[in-house]
This record gives structure tokens, sequence and C-alpha cells, in this order.
């Protein structure tokens, strides 16, 4: 047998030995223990033997009296237990830092508006022209929000008949009295002297009405700038739209619909 494999049979046996040592100690450790209670078990019964002979307790108050101390014991013993125990790593401790208390009261939930229900037409509408409306505000300084809002008023989100069959998206009346073939028309629901610009895109719809708003009467808007309810009670006040409640509705379609993101 060679020196290396004695070396590992003593390594080996040590290992055992050692084993078997602390097996022994752990079994007069658990022995000890259990003697421990034992006596705790038999002062306890002899202290229950005592109360019962000097106080005369019927039996009933003496299991209550059993099962208090029996809950007391438990609860405590499950309370140490709980107060120990390292944090697992389920993410609890954790949890546990990074909670804080809901800074949201009832009275502040209460006062919370539910959240307006937005028609998808105009949402729609409002997708496909955005970035004609940002093009024509850099190019002639009107609100993208202000020229959206009479978009979605004026063509009726694009389902008026108007903007279906003529491209017209603001309403845009002729009023040359030489006019070509295709240049505008005249709907039933109008009246016979009133003639409405025909486009062949939308695109040039939105351009025409830029050019609108930038000379006679309304030019003077710009000096707004992107202040869109001052756009508003200015397009009003010019005549715009016979509706007394004209400037009303464009404020109120462009901060329902958000449109003034578009002026940013």
């Amino acid at each position: 047998m060679t020196p290396a494999r004695n070396d590992n049979l003593r390594g080996k046996n040590h290992s055992l030995k050692r084993n078997n040592n602390i097996q022994e100690m752990l079994k007069k450790l658990i022995d000890a223990l259990i003697n421990q209670i034992c006596i705790w078990i038999n002062q306890l019964v002899g202290m229950m033997r005592q109360l019962f002979h000097k106080k005369r307790l019927p039996w009933f108050k003496l299991s209550i009296i059993c099962i208090l101390v029996y809950v007391l014991f438990t609860r405590d013993m499950n309370f140490n237990f709980s107060m120990n125990a390292p944090a697992k790593a389920s993410g609890i401790q954790t949890e546990m830092n990074d909670y804080k208390p809901s800074q949201t009261s009832f009275r502040s939930v209460e006062k919370t508006k539910p959240k307006v229900k937005l028609d998808p037409k105009k949402e729609a509408y409002v997708l496909r022209f955005a970035s004609t409306a940002i093009t024509e505000m850099e190019k002639f300084g009107i609100p993208a929000s202000i020229k959206m809002a009479q978009g979605l008023i004026e063509s009726r989100a694009g389902e008026s008949g108007l903007a279906a069959k003529n491209n017209n998206h603001f309403g845009i009346k002729c009023f040359s009295k030489k006019c070509g073939k295709g240049h505008c028309a005249n709907f039933s629901d109008d009246h016979h002297k009133d003639f409405f610009r025909k486009y062949k895109t939308a695109w040039e719809s939105w351009r025409d009405h830029s050019y609108f708003l930038t000379k006679d009467r309304y030019k003077d808007l710009v000096k707004y700038e992107k202040d869109y309810k001052a756009w508003a009670h200015g397009l009003k006040e010019r005549g715009y739209a016979t509706d007394p409640q004209y400037a009303e509705k464009l404020i109120d379609i462009i901060e329902k619909y958000e449109l003034y993101k578009l002026d940013k």
C-alpha cells in the first residue's frame, strides 16, 4: 500500500471519529434538554395540583387556565421565531423597504374626474392631419391647434358632404365671378348664392385655408402667436362663423382632444 493511500485512509478515519464525537455531543445536549423540559413539566403539574387542592377550582376553570397558558406560550414562540427569522430571497425585505404609505386621500379620489370619452372618428382625423397642421403653423404662423379644431368642426371630422365631395375641410366659399369649370359647387342645403370651393386634395384645402387666414381681416391674428384662446375669439369677432358659440366650441375641442400639444 502506498504512503499516499495510507494518508487518505488516516484522514477518513479522523473525519469519522470527529463526526462521531459531534453526534455524541449533540445527543447529550438533546438528552439534557429533554430532561430539563420534563422537569419543567413536572414542576408545572405540581403547581397546578397545589393550586387545585388549595383553591378547589372546578375542572372547567382549570382547563381554561391551561388553554390560556398554551395559547400565550405558542403565540410568544411564533412571534420570536418570526422576529429572528432572516429575510428570504423572495424580495419581502425589499418590498418593506420600498413601501411608502399612499398620499392619496379619499377626498382626493372623490374629486378625480373620470376620463372624458373621445370620439374615435375625431381622433382618427387628428392623426391624419397632425403633420399637415404643424407644417402650416411653421410656414404661416397659425397655431396647429386652431387649424385642427376648425377642420374638425367645419368638416365634421371629414364626414361632411363638403369635405367628402369637394375636399373642402374649412367651409371656404368662392367669391369669384369668373369661375372655371370644377372650381366651386353649390349644395341644396345652402343659399343659392353660396358657392364653395372645390379642391383636388384635402391638402390643397388646408393650404388655401392658411392663405385665407393671413390676409384681409384675419391677418392681424398672427400677433397672438400660439395663444389659441385669443385666436378663437378673434376668429369669432371677425365673422368667420355665424355661430355665437364658435369661439367656445373651438376652445372646448382643443382642450378636450389636447390639440394644444401640436403647437409645441
